[in-house]
């Protein structure tokens, strides 16, 4: 089951679609339009899917994985909860998203994990700044985010007991990202970044550097990212996107 795949999403958002950098970066914007399946492949590996529905005020309703396996998403004023299942239609973890005045997340639970309590706290600009984990009550790992003028986040650390990871972020200035949580129907994830991801630098403990460069990305006719890649470790995973 890939349920799990949502919370890695939510609390380290570090996955971003990403395009080759354009020699003569200008200003873009894109209205929000909601992405209706993902499909990936490393090294030319079999392909899977997560396909996503939507309700009429294009937040996410459900998500599908090819295994069989799906989240239903229920809305109750300022609480969301999402029920994932197996192909069997066995619940295998439940996730409830608490949310602020301002429509924002404030905490996230597991089922799995009923002691664990990750809380997010976000600037005026509605962009994630600070996000922690908290066992019991007890800090486990706590994040720090920072974006520059054009709305991308260009740094974000990991401070936890294995020690400090530091990842930096470089975009393509004149590539709208069409692939954040708002595009999946999460607003309450924030706003997230205005331009694609060209390549990120993780600084871990020890001075240990990893690079992760992106891609050229292919466009729909609309504009909207329809195939990226990025090399992480050496493998190539190659992930393309359709549109409601």
């Amino acid at each position: 089951m890939k349920s799990l795949q949502i919370l890695s999403t939510a609390l380290i958002m570090l996955a971003f679609t990403a395009c080759k950098k354009d020699s003569n970066p200008t200003p873009a914007t894109q209205p929000v339009s909601l992405i209706k399946t993902v499909t990936s492949s490393t090294n030319g590996a079999a392909a899977t899917s997560n396909t996503y529905e939507y309700n009429a005020d294009k937040t996410i309703n459900k998500t599908k994985y090819d295994d069989g396996g799906y989240c239903n998403f229920i809305y109750s004023g300022q609480t969301v909860v999402a029920d994932c299942y197996d192909k069997n239609g066995i619940a295998t973890v439940k996730f409830n998203y608490n949310l602020n005045g301002a429509g924002l997340l404030s905490t996230l639970t597991l089922s799995t994990s009923a002691s664990t309590i990750y809380y997010y706290d976000f600037n005026n600009a509605k962009q994630l700044v600070h996000a922690t984990a908290k066992n019991n009550g007890v800090l486990q790992s706590e994040y720090f985010y920072k974006y520059n003028s054009d709305g991308n986040k260009i740094t974000d650390s990991l401070i936890s007991s294995n020690g400090t990871a530091i990842n930096h972020y470089t975009y393509y200035t004149n590539k709208v990202s069409t692939t954040e949580q708002r595009n999946y129907g999460q607003p309450f994830y924030g706003v997230g970044n205005k331009n694609c991801v060209e390549n990120t630098t993780l600084i871990s403990t020890g001075g240990v550097t990893t690079l992760s460069p992106y891609g050229v990305p292919v466009l729909d006719a609309a504009g909207h990212i329809a195939q990226t890649s990025y090399t992480y470790y050496g493998n190539n995973t190659v992930t393309s996107y359709t549109y409601q």
